[in-house]
């Protein structure tokens, strides 16, 4: 994976799981340019966590089952253009975007009404392909 599609999932997950259970599910914050979200510490370490592979980590049961089926449905579904575009549309990275110089993301509750149409179609399919 690399560094676009690795903050392209984070954006989306962050996403996701605010539509929701209405809470972050990281506390990072994440940042805007011209192709989406980032995680500062991941975009900027991204060679070094490549190479430390780490492979365990503590994750509660449904936040690893969230993550896991999340990454497979976006693996599968969409290519990095798909994933640009898709967050591109997220109100939350247009909102950072147009001020440039704190390009921070923040989610308030226009933010929050905007997911819940933008993402619970993507929710929905993303159980149903991977309902247990």
């Amino acid at each position: 994976m690399g560094n676009f599609r690795l903050n392209a999932h984070l954006q989306i997950a962050q996403m996701l799981y605010y539509a929701h259970y209405q809470q972050p599910l990281f506390a990072d914050q994440i940042k805007a340019y011209e192709h989406g979200g980032y995680v500062a510490e991941v975009y900027h370490n991204f060679p070094l966590l490549l190479q430390e592979k780490k492979t365990k980590f503590t994750l509660d049961k449904k936040t690893k089952e969230f993550l896991t089926n999340l990454f497979h449905y976006l693996k599968t579904n969409y290519t990095n253009r798909d994933l640009e575009y898709f967050v591109c549309e997220d109100i939350a990275w247009g909102k950072a975007w147009e001020r440039k110089t704190k390009n921070t993301f923040t989610y308030d509750q226009e933010v929050m009404a905007d997911y819940k149409v933008l993402i619970n179609p993507l929710w929905k399919d993303m159980v149903r392909t991977y309902a247990n």
